[in-house]
């Protein structure tokens, strides 16, 4: 059974916000995230074959890039209630499998080799692991340079922990929707991850 956000009594339903957002009705996809968000995160959870943070977080940056993009070109067509929440779970569990695999067939690294291959030697892995840090660490530090200072200041925003809410009510990104917000954020960490 998939989790289903509560809609009180007089709340506009899912496929009512998307209708406002086809009919140009602002902020109303913002209501719609804030509404899965949770959900979203027990889902994968439960999906996903890795639990850390930073891999759920990658994974629920891509749904709503998918769901954004396809709202955006209004190609959903709701078909009665619910059936937004069973496509949005379709996407995720979609999004999820993609990145599961992905990562599944990540090629070891010799460092990561060497290690499994001489894993008695407590030594050999700590020198391999700060070798490995230092050389992620000058990468990202080419990859920071590179970025906008309105980029660094929407990452350290995100480092402190605020969320997109809290980021869209500060003076300097209350120009940009949170849906804008969120899609930079996802692109600043397809450079970071992608090293370009």
């Amino acid at each position: 059974m998939l989790d289903k956000p509560d809609v009180p009594n007089g709340i506009r339903s899912d496929e009512a916000l998307i209708q406002a957002f086809y009919d140009g009705e602002k902020g109303v996809l913002d209501i719609l995230f804030d509404r899965y968000i949770k959900y979203l995160r027990f889902f994968l959870l439960k999906e996903s074959w890795r639990k850390d943070d930073s891999s759920i977080d990658d994974i629920i940056q891509e749904v709503f890039l998918i769901v954004l993009q396809t709202l955006s070109i209004q190609k959903f067509k709701p078909e009665g209630e619910g059936s937004f929440r069973a496509w949005f779970y379709l996407v995720a569990r979609n999004a999820c499998r993609t990145y599961n695999r992905n990562q599944s067939h990540q090629p070891l690294n010799i460092s990561q080799q060497f290690i499994e291959t001489a894993p008695d030697d407590p030594i050999v892995p700590e020198i391999i692991r700060k070798e490995e840090e230092k050389e992620q660490q000058k990468k990202l530090k080419k990859i920071l340079s590179k970025l906008s200072p309105e980029e660094k200041e929407l990452m350290s925003r995100l480092s402190e922990g605020k969320t997109y809410k809290q980021i869209h009510e500060t003076s300097e990104f209350n120009k940009f929707s949170i849906d804008y917000l969120m899609l930079k954020v996802y692109n600043i960490r397809k450079k970071i991850l992608g090293g370009k």
